[in-house]
């Protein structure tokens, strides 16, 4: 079978490649839009191809909608930027604040102060030298957030002020730790920030908008999104048109649509009977009619699966069509997604501290076999679940070069590579625990770094096996020791030692958005102080020495 439109094969998986047109480069790049249909057969990528395509028409109106935004933004000015970086600064001091603990202790104290004096010398380096790249990043989102397009001249000097206030905020911070909460910035600037506490922004400049309606959204989607799709796309597209239209009216002003709205459609499409479509050819039931009609009979609502895929995805793709043309400035639907109803007894419980100990005092942990019987990864993969808080496939997807160090710390690198994240919060870099380290994991490490490729495998053999599934075997393994060692618990399989390690950290009293970072959870808490958009190392060193099993022993 020849492969659909915008299949390509690489390597033994196949991949939807379609590039972006060339006016969104601005916003998409100049890469073309590729993701894995996780599948080596053409007719089961057929079936997935859909699912890829509204995927990639959803970037592009996304893209779209950014340029229409962007072209809306009053230009960045000076003052915008000079009142941009103050308020930074003032925010940064604020968090830096939050972030310190009370009654640290001397050691704690003196550890505090050490890394606020080496932060305070690398950010007056970094100004000095003019290497800002960071500080760019972070102008460019301050500056979007504040609702003002770009402007080449504003916006070099708001880099260079947010170099200025990073050194000023260390500063103040540095003698605060000291107990001087008079101290000010060598900074006029922000010295006389601090003095007066201004923050206010200049307001941008109003934009009007068109307001079509719900008809016109429909019609204008019709012609210009489906002669790209296929024909069981476009067909998917119709119980979401008769949705949107049934339960909103559509004479409805998209302008007007609100999260409301949005929770009107989410609510209707919950109650929804499976064979919806049946009863409005048949009986020519509208949707609330439909609605009414299932529960006066007792049927069953739709699925979740079927509500987020096919439903709350498709509303989306819609509503950032709309976006995109600057019909609407919000999708009413955005963050609503249908769980699956699972009963208390079948929710996942941690091993705990007896079940923990029964498990590691077997082989391979006793008597000890790192080898894991010519298996490393039986033998470290649990620990590193345990103490790291990974998940299977994130385990099994380690490669050489994923053992990484910084500052003289070694460090575990969650990236992509080979696998696929489960989510871009899982992206992420961990300190190795001490334990790890005393039981040898860097020797393992540097035995595979002698023999192997930096892009090879850590544990030797891994691979993916359908939708780039990764760890199968290890979890399998894992499950069938779980069994032999007649441990008794709701689903123990692999991923509650995720939930140990969740504890672990519960137990240590480590702040919930740290904790987030280190399970690779979505909405990470950083304080602006850092920048760079992750906790600092002593932040993550600290967070990781404080897992402890106390009752658990292993060989050292």
């Amino acid at each position: 079978m020849p492969l659909p439109q915008f299949v390509t094969r690489r390597g033994e998986q196949l991949y939807y490649r379609r590039a972006f047109p060339q006016e969104l480069w601005p916003v998409t790049g100049k890469a073309a839009f590729a993701v894995s249909l996780r599948t080596s057969d053409p007719q089961e990528a057929q079936r997935s191809r859909p699912d890829a395509e509204r995927r990639y028409f959803e970037k592009v109106d996304k893209a779209r909608a950014e340029l229409a935004r962007r072209a809306s933004l009053s230009p960045l000015t000076k003052p915008a930027a000079e009142a941009i970086a103050v308020r930074w600064f003032l925010e940064a001091l604020e968090t830096a604040e939050d972030f310190t603990p009370l009654a640290p202790g001397p050691e704690r104290l003196a550890k505090a102060v050490e890394d606020s004096e080496w932060a305070l010398g690398e950010a007056r380096r970094a100004l000095a030298e003019g290497e800002l790249s960071d500080r760019a990043r972070l102008a460019r989102c301050l500056r979007e957030q504040a609702g003002f397009g770009p402007e080449a001249i504003a916006e070099t000097a708001l880099v260079r002020l947010l170099g200025r206030a990073a050194v000023a905020a260390e500063e103040v911070h540095s003698r605060r730790l000291r107990g001087d909460y008079g101290a000010r910035p060598k900074d006029p600037l922000f010295a006389s920030a601090l003095e007066t506490g201004t923050r206010t922004l200049p307001e941008p400049a109003a934009q009007s908008a068109p307001t079509p309606t719900i008809r016109q959204l429909e019609e204008t989607f019709r012609k210009l999104r489906f002669p790209a799709l296929s024909a069981a796309t476009q067909q998917g597209y119709e119980p979401v048109f008769r949705l949107l239209r049934e339960t909103l009216g559509s004479d409805t002003k998209l302008a007007s649509l609100t999260h409301d709205e949005g929770e009107r459609l989410f609510e209707a499409a919950q109650a929804m009977p499976p064979n919806a479509e049946k009863l409005a050819a048949i009986k020519g039931l509208t949707v609330p009619e439909q609605i009414a009609e299932a529960k006066r009979l007792g049927l069953p609502t739709l699925a979740a699966k079927t509500i987020n895929d096919r439903y709350m995805a498709n509303l989306t793709a819609m509503f950032r069509f709309a976006e995109g043309r600057g019909w609407m400035d919000r999708n009413p639907v955005a963050g609503l997604r249908a769980k699956e109803r699972v009963a208390a007894v079948e929710a996942r419980e941690p091993f705990g501290a007896a079940r923990l100990a029964k498990l590691l005092a077997s082989d391979p942990w006793r008597p000890r076999d790192a080898t894991g019987g010519g298996k490393p990864i039986r033998y470290w993969g649990p620990l590193l679940a345990l103490f790291h808080g990974l998940r299977l496939g994130e385990v099994a997807g380690l490669e050489v070069r994923d053992a990484g160090e910084e500052r003289g710390q070694p460090m575990l690198l969650i990236r992509s590579g080979k696998r696929q994240l489960k989510t871009e919060a899982a992206r992420r870099d961990i300190p190795l625990h001490p334990k790890l380290v005393r039981l040898g994991f860097l020797d393992f490490v540097e035995q595979r770094r002698a023999s192997a490729e930096a892009d090879a495998m850590l544990f030797e053999g891994e691979k993916a096996f359908a939708r780039d599934q990764w760890g199968r075997k290890l979890g399998e393994w894992f499950s069938k020791h779980v069994k032999a060692l007649d441990l008794e618990g709701r689903k123990l399989t692999f991923h509650a030692l995720r939930h140990d390690f969740r504890d672990a950290l519960r137990e240590a009293e480590v702040e919930a958005a740290l904790a987030d970072y280190l399970m690779g959870h979505a909405q990470v808490g950083v304080g602006a102080i850092y920048g760079a958009g992750r906790p600092s190392l002593a932040r993550l060193q600290g967070a990781i020495r404080a897992v402890r099993y106390e009752k658990l022993k292993l060989p050292a």
